[in-house]
């Protein structure tokens, strides 16, 4: 199983991946998720939008669910280290891979993160009971 800091440092990442490919949603800056304490005075002042932040989440055999302040969730697969990430009905993909000896990540934004899921069953299966904690 992944150290804390692992999961912190790759939703971190995902995080900014998240905000380059939808820069409408405000993220929690500098230290990832363990940013100001709820009420804070900066968290106050800011404008319309809330920060995104963990709601919850849940360790599974498989991998990590997170649930989002936005009603969104990311669902980290520790196998493949494949990363997915949902709001209402698009999500983000990010899947490694290794091209000429060279660790890259392949990143695919999805209208429809259905079309995904019925190509890749296996995870769908996975992230049945770990979501359903959160419904």
């Amino acid at each position: 199983m992944p150290s804390i800091s692992h999961v912190r440092k790759q939703c971190s990442r995902l995080q900014r991946n998240l905000f380059r490919f939808c820069p409408s949603l405000k993220v929690l800056e500098g230290r990832g998720y363990e940013g100001q304490p709820v009420g804070s005075e900066s968290m106050l002042s800011s404008s319309s939008s809330s920060p995104l932040f963990v709601l919850h989440w849940k360790v599974w055999e498989e991998g990590i669910t997170l649930l989002f302040s936005n009603g969104g969730w990311q669902a980290n697969y520790f196998p493949d280290h494949t990363k997915v990430i949902v709001f209402g009905k698009s999500g983000l993909v990010c899947t490694p891979s290794l091209a000429s000896g060279r660790s890259l990540t392949r990143t695919l934004l999805f209208a429809d993160i259905s079309d995904w899921f019925r190509s890749h069953p296996q995870h769908a299966l996975h992230l049945a009971r770990p979501l359903s904690t959160f419904i």
